[in-house]
């Protein structure tokens, strides 16, 4: 079992991203297509598409599971390290619990097989059928010059292992709150994956799998501050996958962008 990085790359988009622009909020009546040169343009298409290959990433690591044999599924350099399984609800549960004297980290990774016949200990990929996936991070860092403060959340279920096209569907939450020096920033993220459909074959042995259909749905909040001033960021972005790539719609303030991706073979 894979520890994800899906989370710590949400927290450094959400810090990042408040260097890039700033807006305030509008009703979709009021939004108007915006300027394709504008810097909020290209801020929103780079954060769709880091956030695509990220789900890329996670979705394979999903499918990864497929190959956990119960043998020392993480070894993480972690102060406590603990494995459970829970036979009633069929759950694994990995425990990862650091502290240091600037602040402290959890992790906790959970996961869940079923066949056809219901729970299932260990997987296997003749008879696997659904693989649903939680996990919890919270951080906590404090030092003479800054800190961060984060959770995060996260609820995976992959579907139709045994056919011809398997499908995820998932939801994610995560906040932060960073000060270093005379700065400081907080954002909230939260997005959903609504019935992404994977050819099985794709997504259990390619690298880089990519879905046929489905929508991915975020929302981002940022707020940010230093001697300068203060401002406020805020994205919607769906994300609309198809056979050969996927269209994206970003709504900032005032203003909403389309565009279209199609994948390199």
């Amino acid at each position: 079992m894979k520890k994800r990085i899906f989370f710590l790359f949400l927290i450094v988009l959400g810090i990042a991203l408040v260097f890039s622009a700033c807006s305030d909020n509008a009703t979709e009546s009021e939004l108007t297509e915006g300027d394709y040169d504008d810097l909020n343009y290209e801020t929103a298409r780079a954060t769709a598409d880091s956030i695509v290959v990220a789900f890329f990433q996670e979705a394979d690591e999903a499918s990864d599971f497929i190959g956990f044999d119960g043998s020392a599924p993480m070894s993480p350099a972690a102060e406590s390290l603990l494995i459970t399984f829970d036979e009633l609800s069929c759950w694994w549960h990995i425990y990862v619990g650091a502290d240091t004297t600037n602040g402290s980290l959890i992790f906790v990774d959970s996961v869940k097989f079923q066949d056809a016949e219901g729970c299932q200990m260990f997987p296997d990929s003749l008879t696997t059928t659904s693989i649903e996936y939680r996990a919890y991070l919270d951080i906590n860092v404090v030092s003479d010059t800054g800190s961060l403060v984060a959770t995060a959340n996260e609820n995976l279920l992959l579907e139709g292992i045994q056919e011809d096209t398997c499908v995820i569907n998932a939801t994610a939450e995560s906040n932060a709150e960073v000060a270093l020096g005379l700065y400081e920033a907080a954002y909230d993220y939260s997005g959903a994956l609504d019935d992404i459909k994977f050819l099985t074959e794709e997504l259990m042995y390619e690298e880089e799998p990519r879905p046929v259909s489905g929508t991915l749905a975020l929302n981002l909040t940022i707020y940010g501050s230093s001697q300068q001033g203060s401002i406020t960021f805020n994205w919607s972005i769906i994300i609309t996958f198809n056979e050969t790539g996927y269209h994206a719609r970003a709504e900032s303030g005032e203003n909403y962008w389309e565009w279209d991706v199609t994948y390199i073979a």
